[in-house]
């Protein structure tokens, strides 16, 4: 059957609103795992979270303006690349996150408060959040290989049972997968 134009434009638009969709995901994810390592760096601290700039308030909002900037514009080439990329599966996925996490505490780092001990803590927790999702990404990757296997076991079985009955009804005599080494 023919697809025609309209089959054509829903399907290409859903496949750019559900990446867009992901992309907006992977980035609240990573904002929310940079997040809770900045937190826990601020936590740790004696001072408080925010920049010290200068006497002017002007200073404190253009700190925090130069600071989400590089972010956003870094995280805007990242979708623009992600959303058009034709292979973007959960590795590409897990690399916008840890971008937008990195970026997150790269951009606020200063804004942690003095000392080496929050920064390094700040770092620490955002990368054990990282690696917990890396392991549910690849844990549900093994879940959908294996429903995989299980459905093609299924079929050649399906398959050798068809064969079975062609045979003793017709006398045919067919050939799988298995019989000819095409899984070898």
């Amino acid at each position: 059957m023919k697809s025609g134009f309209l089959d054509l434009l829903i399907g290409t638009t859903a496949w750019v609103v559900g990446k867009t969709a992901l992309f907006g995901l992977a980035t609240i994810l990573g904002l929310l795992t940079g997040g809770a390592g900045l937190w826990a760096g601020t936590a740790l601290g004696s001072g408080n979270f925010g920049f010290r700039a200068g006497d002017l308030p002007i200073f404190g909002y253009l700190t925090v303006v130069g600071a989400v900037l590089p972010q956003f514009l870094l995280m805007l080439i990242a979708g623009y690349r992600y959303v058009r990329s034709e292979e973007a599966g959960a590795r590409e996925w897990l690399q916008l996150v840890a971008l937008q996490a990195a970026l997150l505490l790269i951009c606020f780092a200063l804004a942690l408060p003095e000392g080496l001990l929050p920064q390094i803590v700040a770092w620490i927790v955002t990368g054990a959040l990282f690696a917990g999702q890396v392991k549910i990404a690849a844990r549900y990757s093994s879940f959908q290989l294996d429903r995989g296997v299980d459905a093609l076991e299924k079929l050649k079985a399906d398959n050798a049972r068809r064969r079975l009955e062609l045979n003793l009804k017709y006398g045919t005599v067919s050939s799988g997968a298995d019989e000819l080494g095409i899984f070898e």
